[in-house]
């Protein structure tokens, strides 16, 4: 795989975060649970499955 295509995959695993991190509010005061804990793990665990799928 070349860069360029490597680049791109990354730039999408990005944007797939970003969207996901949109379910937290920047500015909540609101206490973390456990559920928030749990969701937070799966959106880092998916990001790190794309950037590893980008390389492969």
């Amino acid at each position: 795989m070349d860069k360029t295509t490597i680049l791109n995959h990354l730039d999408e695993s990005i944007e797939n975060f970003k969207k996901d991190m949109a379910l937290f509010s920047e500015d909540s005061s609101r206490p973390v649970t456990e559920n928030d804990l749990y969701k937070l793990s799966v959106m880092v665990l998916n990001a790190l499955g794309d950037v590893k799928k980008a390389f492969e």
